[in-house]
């Protein structure tokens, strides 16, 4: 087989010997054609690569032709359907189509229209693109008035990007290849749109949070590290790639998965980078990409990097945290750190005074409704861990009990009082409805064994009410335990009935979380809402089971098999049967 000719489509098509000079080669140059570019090295993965100059001239051979349109020159033009110029070839070598690879992996065609005549862009017709659901917008580049740039999705999840023309009071959309914009960082920009628009759900108001917050801002910057930026590719390319079950989007989101974990290693072991504020943050970035089935399967799992993040911040020193990615991805960290630790039963470095203080210096930190939560809430994993590691056979046993469950008290009125103020100044009620008001629940899952569900003003408020719930169930299933051990050393004990904890107030903060699930699986809860709904199946899985409720466990089953269509699959975590603990 003769080898692969890597010069350019045109001298391809024309055979002659390409310079293959760069950005452009000469021949096209001496023929005053705009030269199309170089083979891909490998074909169908998506690359990032500088073809500024040559995008920018297409873009302005496009936009004098329309220009000379308007200004009725002289010029053979004609106008396609689609409202695009049709202008006379330069040269007769063009006449026939061919599709050349683009520096995104996709193809970019220019056709025939007729003898003598091509198309400077061909548009598929409207018809043909009722599967694309427009997405984030951008300026058009080319600065003419009327237009803009909104990223798309093909069905099967192909990434496209649209061309929205308002010439009329109807928008008219005609895809183009994403290697029309001048950059790789445009490139990077719109996947990175993309990935925001379908992992974060919107906000209602003017509610902060830095979690959010955290992966706008590294979705905007610009990183110095290759880690950070291969962990966002790849956490964008799976995400996009699972929420369309593209194949092709997802194998090189696992690629670029590798490639972050490679840098990450490389940059490690420099004996800087434990200051380097954006090793850090790719640290967390890497923990949500083991959250899809793709990259969990072969990843080092999120419990490790949870862990390893952990581990990382607390070598630093809370007084090293200081810049606003740094506390930014402090407060992205906390959120699975206690998660992590709820489930794990074990202090998080981060319970300590000094570590809760850095959580108020976030930016919009007085805005966010969860600052003071997660101040309460991350101090309760340790008295579970206190719990676990109690001697009841030692002398001081009653004395431990005693200190627990005075902490425990302290901090349930605290909660209850950042419940009462959060709801009053943030109207942060909920109501409840009929099952069928969650369409894409019910679409999802046929089981109607919950026949009323909560619904929420947006997502924060559904989650913020979750955690709520879920963290009660903890402590206060905690402190039944610590009754039941206070008892046992002291039989002419008994808890007074303001500080008894029922069943029946255990079993209804799970029932609430049952009834925020099908909330998190519509639309408005984006692909996060997914990730809310993983400890609360948790949590009611482990209480029903231990407690006999059948239908209930059942529930949450049915709910598990049918739900996840995302990508999105709850980290593996097993409990220890070989110890009895009081709750999930």
């Amino acid at each position: 087989m003769p080898p692969r000719s890597s010069g350019c489509a045109t001298c391809r098509k024309r055979k002659i010997r390409c310079d293959e000079s760069r950005p452009g080669c000469k021949r096209c140059e001496t023929h005053n054609v705009s030269c199309p570019g170089y083979r891909t090295d490998t074909p169908g993965l998506i690359q990032f690569k500088d073809q500024t100059t040559i995008t920018v001239k297409r873009a302005k051979d496009q936009y004098r032709a329309r220009q000379a349109l308007g200004r009725g020159g002289s010029s053979p033009a004609l106008v396609a359907s689609n409202g695009w110029t049709i202008t006379d070839s330069s040269s007769p070598e063009w006449l026939e189509a061919e599709s050349f690879p683009t520096s995104a992996g996709w193809t970019d065609t220019t056709t025939t229209n007729s003898p003598g005549w091509s198309v400077l862009e061909t548009w598929p017709t409207p018809e043909s693109m009722s599967g694309l659901s427009p997405a984030s917008s951008f300026t058009d580049y080319t600065g003419s008035p009327g237009f803009v740039i909104e990223e798309s999705l093909t069905p099967n999840g192909s990434l496209i990007l649209t061309k929205s023309a308002f010439r009329t009071k109807q928008n008219v959309q005609f895809p183009i290849s994403i290697s029309l914009l001048p950059s790789p960082a445009l490139e990077r920009r719109a996947l990175y749109a993309s990935f925001i628009d379908t992992y974060l759900p919107r906000i209602a108001g003017t509610a902060q949070n830095g979690h959010f917050d955290f992966y706008h801002t590294i979705a905007l910057e610009t990183s110095h590290q290759p880690a950070l930026q291969a962990s966002m590719d790849a956490l964008s390319l799976v995400q996009m790639g699972s929420l369309h079950h593209d194949k092709a989007i997802l194998k090189q989101a696992v690629r670029q998965y590798s490639v972050a974990l490679g840098a990450l290693g490389r940059s490690i072991r420099k004996n800087d980078f434990l200051y380097d504020d954006d090793v850090l943050a790719a640290v967390v970035v890497l923990a949500a990409c083991e959250l899809y089935e793709e990259i969990a399967s072969m990843g080092e799992g999120w419990g490790q990097h949870i862990q390893g993040s952990n581990q990382l911040v607390a070598l630093r020193g809370p007084q090293s945290l200081r810049s606003e990615l740094a506390l930014l991805f402090y407060s992205s960290m906390r959120h699975g750190s206690l998660i992590h630790a709820l489930i794990a039963r074990k202090e998080p470095f981060m319970a300590t005074k000094e570590w809760r203080d850095v959580a108020f210096r976030v930016p919009n930190a007085s805005k966010d409704a969860s600052t003071k939560f997660y101040d309460l809430a991350i101090q309760i994993p340790g008295l579970l861990q206190q719990h676990d590691e109690l001697d009841l056979d030692s002398p001081t046993a009653l004395q431990s009990i005693e200190a627990i469950l005075a902490h425990s008290a302290t901090l349930e009125s605290e909660l209850h009082d950042w419940y009462t103020s959060w709801q009053d100044r943030a109207f942060a009620g909920y109501s409840i409805l009929p099952i069928n008001s969650f369409p894409t629940f019910c679409a999802l899952c046929s089981d109607r064994t919950f026949t009323y569900a909560f619904t929420f003003p947006d997502f924060l408020h559904a989650y913020l009410h979750s955690l709520h719930w879920m963290v009660m169930h903890y402590l206060r299933t905690n402190t039944q335990s610590l009754h039941k051990h206070r008892h046992h050393l002291d039989r002419d004990w008994f808890p007074s009935a303001e500080e008894d904890v029922s069943e029946e107030e255990l079993l209804g903060y799970v029932l609430n979380l049952c009834q925020c699930i099908p909330f998190f699986v519509e639309p408005i809860s984006s692909s996060t809402g997914s990730i809310a709904v993983f400890l609360p199946m948790r949590c009611a899985a482990l209480y029903f089971m231990a407690h006999g409720h059948w239908a209930w466990l059942r529930w949450v089953g049915n709910v598990k098999n049918s739900v996840f269509v995302k990508g999105l699959v709850p980290p593996a975590v097993r409990p220890d049967m070989r110890k009895v603990l009081p709750g999930p």
